[in-house]
């Protein structure tokens, strides 16, 4: 319903393992804020985002963390994800909040991805050698963007390649932005495939 929110916590932490479904005007699908403890939210579900909602997941604080391990679908009139405070937007993290995607977040219209100097949009993979993606059909990115390193516990391979790690028919990177890691001694290279999709 109008302004309903799915899961809130403040300084808690909250997991959502099942399906939620955000479609009320101005709805939330998860809340979280930092306080004088760790606040955290995680979805190894998936979450619903309709036309009317404002977000999927909502972060404030520098002691706010957001995880997406699962599945995020947007109406095809909701189709931003964000760290700032504009309307309309699927994850949002304020002041100094994190947000890292190991899962899938998907649209069929644009799919915009920012993150202020304050706040963190990190890229997530694991020993398993599995990874946030992004599909929409078309992705504009503006920002820091950081590939965690977890992929290189796997082994010593020279390079590891992320396969279809951004999948649309229109990528647009603005001059501002930076593909980084924290690895000391791997660097992100970002190659464009023949099949409308980006591998790092």
């Amino acid at each position: 319903g109008k302004d309903a929110i799915g899961m809130s916590t403040i300084g808690g932490l909250i997991i959502n393992e099942g399906i939620i479904e955000v479609t009320g005007k101005n709805a939330v699908g998860m809340h979280i804020e930092g306080s004088n403890g760790v606040a955290a939210a995680i979805n190894n579900g998936e979450i619903l985002v309709g036309r009317n909602a404002n977000s999927a997941i909502t972060a404030i604080g520098s002691n706010a963390r957001i995880e997406n391990n699962g599945i995020i679908r947007l109406d095809q009139n909701h189709s931003e994800l964000k760290n700032n405070s504009a309307e309309n937007i699927v994850i949002k993290a304020l002041n100094g909040a994190e947000i890292i995607n190991t899962g899938t977040i998907s649209t069929e219209n644009i799919l915009e991805l920012s993150s202020d100097k304050n706040s963190i949009l990190r890229i997530g993979t694991n020993k398993n050698k599995e990874y946030g993606t992004f599909n929409a059909s078309e992705i504009k990115i503006n920002g820091n963007i950081i590939i965690d390193t977890a992929i290189v516990t796997s082994g010593y391979e020279e390079e590891y390649i992320l396969q279809d790690i951004l999948k649309a028919s229109s990528v647009e990177i603005s001059d501002e932005t930076s593909f980084e890691t924290d690895s000391i001694l791997y660097k992100v290279n970002l190659k464009k495939t023949e099949t409308d999709s980006f591998n790092a």
